[in-house]
């Protein structure tokens, strides 16, 4: 392998990092917004 080839890899996984963890922080919030609309509209059929 090429030093360019790894430069270009190691780039390409560098620019990878920012959205992948966006999508892991992501999870947990949509859970949460998801649990809180449930909670919602349990509260207002009644």
């Amino acid at each position: 392998m090429t030093l360019g080839t790894q430069l270009a890899i190691q780039y390409i996984l560098g620019n990878l990092n920012h959205p992948i963890r966006d999508l892991i922080d992501f999870v947990p919030q949509y859970q949460d917004a998801e649990l809180s609309l449930g909670r919602k509209n349990n509260a207002l059929s009644y």
